[in-house]
């Protein structure tokens, strides 16, 4: 095998240690060091002798002391899992998982696998710049991988920085520029320019390569769902912001085990401008519930990101009133609609996507395996329920049960709608919220891309098909079935899975509007900066007193505001809601809607 060692003896003068499992481990006194010995394969595989020993790449100064002595454990003992003790602390990692936090933090590089089979044998190769690692062939893919990792990692060893980092020519990174999208990264589609008929430069709208149009918006036969080059350029810039994000933040680097994102494209330029971007798979527990309206409730990627989102918009309707140029949203009868009642609305060069690394909880991950017969489906299209202190979803106990502060005193656990149900909500009532609804009208999502493969037919049921039959009352409102769906190829899921950590009890938020990190404790909702710095907890910028003191600054002169009066007195998204929760449980029965005791709603801010 080419991980066995010359000679045992070799390996017992090095002062080997071995856990209960078998896998070497290396002490902070080894990896001070790197070793000199190699296997006799890896000797082969040199172009010369070195005497016993070789120069560390310059690029390893970048890397943190774990990864470090992580990665002269590798080049000891080339081993597929990795333990070593920095300062007395043991920390373990997979060699496959150490390449890609290599690839991303060091070199910028956002390669993936590409994995080739046939006749039940795999291949895997993975591009490193101009140049691509190969592995042998393989019985299994996990084989093929793992020995595509290894080749890279010695790969990386001989290549510098710029020859490996990812470079795309159709696909440019550019400065914000003042325009009406103010506030967020850009992503030019196309590099190349041209003029107009003033002479003035513009981005050519048909870009090389991406193109933009809507993807395939029903259930294709085999039921995958449809893939494109925009939800791959989704993709990456979402984990290039994390990435960037996370270098000036450093606490929210473990923190993407789901990541979500929402971009706004124009289709003027074909630019794609990330607004808001978010982290995290947790809800917080019952007994940190605020009255006062200072505690995120939800803390998953893709809620998080949807508030961010939130704050830009409220940006944008203060940008319509005192510079209407510049801002994303336009009054109803200045692009040619008609009526509206003055409210605003997004501009038609304007669209809004999605991205989640992952099939929103709930009913999207509720897939149907097995036969045909009705009763096996019988849970398929539920409304379901995340639970505090957990992961994942379950169904309502009873139709009839309401949340109620008596029941957290007896200790029930506090239950929030799944992202699903959230996400079919937002593709009915808009993504604005009932107080921004005061302003401006339903808007609505273009797409949604995932990282993972998944089936369309599942997403498209949870998001938007378990209303088909829902007709709103008020005609400003209609359920979203034009939402494109689409699936990313540029990170494989295998990778995904094994590059993504586990989960954190800290999420992080970015949105356009605010700039800089917050991190939110997923256990109370609140802000962790202050508290860091022993000022105790902090209210968080995304909840539900920092919303309504948003919504209280575009209506001067009103006196105090309350939170619960102000949702209400949007009659047509109340309306309209209370029609959607109805249709839910008495016509389509598909379960209860959850929504907090409004002793949570009764938050008061003075105008």
């Amino acid at each position: 095998s080419d991980l066995e060692v010359e000679d045992r003896s070799d390996v017992e003068n090095m002062g080997e240690k071995k856990s209960p499992t078998g896998i070497v481990l290396a002490t902070e006194e080894d990896c001070e060091e790197p070793p000199l010995k190699r296997t006799r394969v890896e000797e082969e595989r040199k172009h010369g002798k070195n005497g016993g020993g070789e120069e560390e790449p310059a690029w390893m100064n970048d890397l943190s002391a774990v990864n470090k002595a992580l990665l002269r454990s590798f080049l000891a003992y080339e081993s597929d899992e990795l333990r070593v003790t920095v300062e007395g602390k043991e920390s373990k990692k997979a060699a496959i998982s150490l390449l890609f936090e290599i690839l991303i933090g060091v070199f910028k590089c956002f390669s993936s696998f590409i994995v080739s089979c046939g006749a039940g044998e795999f291949r895997c190769s993975l591009p490193l710049g101009a140049s691509v690692v190969s592995s042998e062939v393989w019985k299994s893919k996990k084989d093929a991988k793992m020995e595509c990792a290894r080749r890279a990692i010695r790969a990386l060893l001989t290549l510098s920085i710029e020859s490996v980092r990812t470079v795309k020519k159709e696909v440019t990174v550019v400065k914000m520029e003042e325009d009406t999208v103010a506030g967020g990264d850009t992503v030019s589609m196309n590099g190349e320019k041209k003029r107009n008929e003033n002479g003035v430069k513009k981005e050519k709208m048909e870009c090389s390569g991406f193109k933009c149009e809507e993807s395939v918006r029903r259930p294709r036969p085999d039921g995958v769902m449809a893939q494109s080059t925009l939800s791959n350029l989704l993709q990456e810039q979402a984990y290039a912001m994390f990435h960037k994000l996370a270098a000036a933040c450093p606490p929210a680097a473990n923190t993407h085990r789901v990541l979500a994102a929402i971009f706004v494209q124009d289709r003027m330029t074909s630019r794609l401008h990330c607004v808001s971007l978010a982290t995290g798979n947790k809800c917080i527990k019952a007994c940190s519930l605020s009255f006062e309206g200072r505690a995120v409730h939800d803390c998953h990627a893709e809620i998080l990101t949807r508030r961010g989102f939130m704050r830009w918009l409220y940006t944008q309707v203060q940008l319509a009133q005192s510079a209407p140029d510049k801002s994303a949203l336009v009054r109803s009868g200045e692009e040619g609609e008609e009526g509206g009642g003055g409210k605003l609305r997004l501009r038609k060069r304007f669209s809004i996507h999605l991205f989640i690394s992952t099939a929103p909880c709930g009913d999207g991950r509720v897939y149907q395996f097995g036969g045909k017969k009705k009763q096996d489906y019988k849970n398929v299209g539920r409304l379901r329920h995340k639970i505090e202190d957990g992961e994942g979803t379950v169904l309502g106990e009873k139709e009839d049960e309401r949340l109620s502060i008596d029941s957290f005193m007896l200790g029930q656990r506090l239950r929030t709608m799944s992202c699903s149900d959230k996400v079919l909500k937002w593709n009915v009532m808009g993504l604005q919220g009932s107080l921004l609804s005061h302003f401006v009208h339903p808007i609505y999502l273009s797409s949604l891309t995932l990282a993972h493969f998944t089936r369309e037919s599942c997403v498209a049921r949870a998001c938007f098909g378990r209303v088909q039959g829902f007709v709103p009352s008020d005609p400003e409102y209609a359920v979203n079935s034009s939402l494109a769906l689409r699936s990313s190829t540029f990170v494989l899921p295998n990778t995904m899975a094994r590059a993504r950590p586990k989960s954190s009890s800290v999420s992080a938020n970015w949105n356009a509007t605010d700039g800089g990190v917050e991190l939110i404790d997923t256990k109370t909702g609140r802000a962790l900066q202050s508290k860091d710095a022993g000022q105790g907890a902090a209210t968080s910028r995304l909840a539900k007193v920092y919303m309504l003191s948003r919504f209280a600054s575009l209506t001067p002169g009103k006196g105090s505001i309350k939170y619960l009066d102000a949702k209400r007195s949007s009659v047509g998204y109340s309306k309209t809601l209370h029609e959607l929760h109805k249709y839910l449980q008495v016509e389509a029965k598909l379960g209860q809607w959850q929504s907090k005791p409004n002793d949570f709603s009764q938050v008061e801010v003075d105008n």
